[in-house]
């Protein structure tokens, strides 16, 4: 997978864990169309909420 965005590296991250995207957007406390739109690279990139989020539950780096 070319993880060259965003919401390419956002998608790994929710598959590398074998998550759905109803379950990701639950344990990120967001919604299905923010999940959508990060993952497809669409509008201004995630919240620091979400990066907040990304960074408690999966160690995610969020300058990645």
């Amino acid at each position: 997978m070319n993880l060259d965005t965003t919401g390419k590296r956002i998608q790994f991250l929710r598959e590398h864990f074998g998550l759905e995207k109803p379950e990701f957007v639950e344990i990120l406390n967001s919604s299905k169309s923010t999940i959508y739109r990060l993952e497809g690279d669409k509008g201004s990139g995630p919240s620091e909420n979400i990066l907040n989020a990304l960074k408690i539950n999966f160690l995610a780096n969020p300058e990645w």
